[in-house]
């Protein structure tokens, strides 16, 4: 990321992938949030990789909740919002900066608690697994209360995607699942571990964001 933002970019100590192969046996809803994974060992940890060492994050620009147009402070140095390359979904986020490595988190997503209602009808809401049948919604339709994350627009294939939605920690992040070079839009599809988690609900919210385009 570009030079000047180690304020920005800190290490954690944990990470999870675009497919994993979970061992062991798991229900659907005992879905466990805790691990990460390393996106060049292909391999899940808590804590850190055994070769990479733990994850990078790169956070927002703090800005305060409900201030006008906090979604476009909350802006990490080296990320801009612009016109998105896919047709008909409006704004969405490049990067301008260095090249974002492999394996880079940003998050969480920030929004409001909603009902189920309310996350089928927004374009910018997400789930949380709590446990056993038991779930979060979030939106993101008021900027004031939402981060730049409401921007970054769905991927239309596999080829352009280079972001990952996961649950990890009770939050959504976005992993970098491929290398993305200045000028590049950032675009997101989620984890199959993370859908499998949800209900049937959540087909129908990424079918909101998707068909929004």
């Amino acid at each position: 990321l570009p030079s000047g933002e180690d304020q920005n970019l800190e290490i954690q100590g944990s990470v999870t992938v675009c497919n994993i192969d979970t061992q062991g046996s798991q229900e659907e809803n005992d879905f466990d949030d805790k691990h990460f994974y390393c996106e060049t060992c292909r391999k899940q940890y808590i804590d850190q990789c055994d070769v990479h060492g733990p994850p990078l994050f790169t956070y927002d620009s703090p800005t305060p909740v409900g201030v006008p147009q906090r979604a476009l402070l909350t802006l990490p140095q080296g990320l801009v919002i612009g016109r998105s390359t896919t047709s008909g979904a409006g704004l969405g986020v490049f990067n301008q900066g260095q090249i974002v490595p492999l394996g880079m988190h940003f998050g969480p997503f920030d929004g409001e608690l909603s009902s189920m209602e309310q996350a089928l009808e927004s374009a910018y809401s997400w789930m949380i697994c709590r446990g056993s049948d038991q779930y979060d919604y979030i939106h993101a339709e008021r900027d004031t209360h939402s981060n730049w994350m409401r921007y970054v627009v769905c991927s239309r294939n596999e080829n352009e995607q280079n972001l990952v939605a996961i649950q990890q920690g009770g939050r959504v992040l976005f992993r970098c699942c491929r290398v993305i070079y200045p000028g590049q839009e950032l675009k997101v599809w989620y984890a199959e571990e993370y859908a499998q988690s949800l209900s049937t609900i959540w087909d129908k919210i990424w079918d909101k964001k998707c068909t929004s385009i």
